[in-house]
């Protein structure tokens, strides 16, 4: 039940593992014996706000509250768009990556127990491997005057979208270009049949809550991420 996310490990350089989110309480003995057999510096589970019970054993059993998760959802509609993008490429790598540093603030790899110092590479990773199609499955990219002021990574599975980054240059911030993005990922995914949109972000982070009610997201559901340090 207890599974070792192996890269997440080799690039913190801990030792991390996962409880899944669906677990069952009453496999509680199995799930002790598997906490004891496990070299662990880490152990997460991301766990439904409204599962009061599993929220309730998890710190039964030394876990900590370490961040929170709010998704919200977009049914996508037939709107005409007008604006253009791209999808980015290898040779956008490196401009990609000198966008996004510094970029993502709000962030629970930004403190104890992961390195503030390998945030930034941890979400400069992320999207040289939404390019390579390795992790998301495609970034898409605006561009003005030839230079990249926003990009947006998807990824889908059961037919249903979910952006997993979304980055504006500091720059172009408060332009209208987030909006663009948004209007991006719809143009593409109702080209690929998806109609359903998700997206994440960190409950401390008002702004982007803000930002993605505005554009006609509801919350679908609020998880917690639950920790147990070694």
């Amino acid at each position: 039940m207890i599974k070792k996310l192996e890269w997440d490990s080799i690039f913190w350089g801990k030792n991390i593992f996962s409880i899944p989110s669906d677990f069952n309480i009453s496999d509680r003995k199995y799930i002790l014996d598997e906490l004891q057999s496990v070299d662990y510096d880490i152990i997460q589970c991301n766990v439904s706000l409204q599962e009061k019970c599993k929220i309730n054993f998890l710190e039964k059993m030394g876990f900590l509250y370490q961040d929170t998760k709010i998704v919200f959802e977009k049914i996508l509609c037939d709107d005409i768009f007008l604006d253009t993008y791209d999808v980015a490429e290898l040779n956008d790598v490196s401009e990609l990556k000198i966008l996004s540093d510094g970029l993502f603030t709000y962030s629970r790899f930004g403190s104890y127990p992961y390195s503030s110092a390998k945030a930034s590479l941890f979400y400069q990773t992320w999207v040289e491997n939404a390019v390579t199609g390795c992790f998301d499955d495609i970034c898409l990219k605006i561009s003005h005057k030839k230079r990249i002021i926003g990009f947006v990574t998807l990824r889908i599975l059961d037919k249903i979208g979910s952006i997993g980054l979304f980055g504006v240059s500091k720059s172009a911030q408060q332009s209208g270009i987030g909006r663009k993005l948004l209007a991006a990922s719809s143009h593409y995914l109702k080209m690929h049949k998806v109609k359903n949109l998700h997206v994440a972000t960190q409950g401390e982070n008002l702004p982007a809550m803000n930002f993605y009610i505005k554009n006609k997201f509801k919350v679908n559901r609020i998880d917690l991420w639950m920790c147990l340090y070694r």
